[in-house]
């Protein structure tokens, strides 16, 4: 799962909208107007794809 995250108009920082999808189903979700949560300063944002990217991630292997 990838995390999709849009630029933050008030902080300028990349931040994540709490949403996560499979990179190859990107192109076909449907396009949205609804806002969401920004992780960065908490105000709800409107976003659209071409906005926003996808962030792939693991989580650290504490073993290491």
């Amino acid at each position: 799962m990838a995390q999709v995250q849009i630029m933050c108009p008030r902080s300028g920082l990349w931040a994540s909208i709490g949403m996560e999808v499979e990179p190859d189903q990107w192109e076909d979700l449907e396009p949205t107007t609804d806002p969401a949560k920004c992780g960065v300063c908490g105000e709800l944002h409107t976003w659209s794809k071409p906005e926003a990217r996808l962030v792939e991630w693991r989580a650290p292997d504490p073993t290491i």
